[in-house]
């Protein structure tokens, strides 16, 4: 007598047998083929991952003090624990260089595995992990981040942001180029801010590779162009009416830019203003707003900011509108940069280097000088 099919087989084959006439035999196995997938997905991930039966790895994490997502009602620091499982937990290349080094030390370890998973980037939270970690094994946690874009607000710009650095942590490049196509949809005026200075990070928002630079790129663009645009559509003209609503919230927003962000904006042709003429009193009034909102609780930079108009001779890409800022006083100027045409402070040889939002070396402390003048 010839052997029975395992259940699940027959299963397959019976609802093979109630496909609609037309369907090919191969849309049939696709679809078998994704239905079963689904049902093993599924398995996978409400049973070993959300309840957690029969973990071999448990990972504990100890997140820096990033905001109310890393603390608790109390203050405290969290201390979220995760119970995977290795044959899930490897598809992460980092977590698969980790559970190999304890491997080879030859250490013995007993039944589940417990770790602590280090973090010092402060974007990263418990659910951004929790997605994170829930991607090894199925799809069902990008529901959250689906659901999370359909609202408003900064928890959307917040989660977002957290699962590119998880992404970046657990080494997850699908997963990281979903999250920053999701970042650079929700780029407007209420976020443009939250991912600038994100991006703007020197260690952790602006060091994830080429997504970082996807949403330094997508929110210079937005910068040049975009908001100007969103404005005309929601409250009007921007230009030629220096009392609208529309062109002052234009001038806010410039204000709150970190310095190297609102040089290279303003400055760029591609800025769209009618004439340098009219890009250069935006400037001037962007610095005096900033002048002053500059308090003892301000996170601008001392220095004197200015604003030069040229005409003529100017670069190939740039207006004939330069943002200057004059050093204070903490020490003597050398030149430097000559390639960029920035001249700065002479940086002590142990501090961190910072990255600008093109990539260069830079700090705060700029003399901000057309390069031959």
């Amino acid at each position: 007598m010839a052997p029975t099919a395992p259940p699940q087989e027959n299963g397959i084959r019976k609802r093979a047998s109630q496909m609609p006439p037309g369907v090919s035999p191969h849309q049939q196995q696709q679809q078998q083929l994704t239905t079963y997938h689904d049902v093993i997905c599924t398995h996978l991930y409400n049973t070993a991952y959300l309840q957690g039966l029969y973990t071999d790895l448990i990972i504990r994490t100890q997140l820096p003090q990033n905001g109310s997502d890393g603390l608790n009602g109390n203050g405290q620091e969290l201390f979220p624990e995760f119970k995977l499982h290795r044959i899930i937990a490897v598809r992460s290349p980092y977590l698969a260089s980790l559970l190999a080094e304890i491997e080879m030390s030859g250490e013995q370890f007993g039944l589940p595995l417990q770790f602590n998973l280090p973090i010092h980037d402060p974007n990263v939270t418990p659910q951004g992990l929790h997605i994170g970690f829930g991607h090894l094994y199925a799809a069902f946690s990008h529901s959250i981040l689906t659901s999370a874009t359909s609202t408003a607000g900064a928890h959307k710009t917040h989660l977002l942001r957290s699962v590119l650095a998880v992404s970046h942590l657990l080494q997850l490049w699908d997963l990281a180029q979903m999250a920053t196509d999701m970042i650079k949809a929700d780029v407007d005026r209420s976020t443009v801010l939250d991912y600038c200075m994100f991006a703007n990070q020197p260690e952790f928002g602006g060091s994830y590779g080429t997504w970082s630079q996807e949403i330094r790129d997508c929110v210079f663009g937005f910068l040049c162009r975009g908001v100007g645009r969103e404005l005309l559509e929601n409250q009007g003209p921007v230009w030629g009416n220096r009392e609208g609503e529309a062109y002052k919230e234009l001038v806010k927003l410039f204000a709150e830019l970190p310095f190297e962000w609102l040089k290279k904006v303003v400055e760029s042709k591609a800025f769209e203003v009618p004439s340098d003429m009219e890009r250069y009193h935006f400037a001037k009034e962007v610095i005096q707003y900033r002048a002053r909102a500059r308090g003892p609780q301000s996170t601008l930079v001392a220095g004197e900011e200015n604003v030069l108009l040229s005409f003529g001779g100017n670069k190939a890409g740039a207006s004939g509108v330069t943002i200057v800022r004059k050093a204070s006083r903490l020490g003597p100027a050398v030149v430097g940069g000559q390639g960029n045409g920035l001249h700065s402070h002479q940086q002590h040889p142990n501090s961190p280097t910072l990255m600008s939002p093109l990539g260069y070396p830079s700090t705060e402390r700029k003399v901000w000088k057309a390069a031959g003048q």
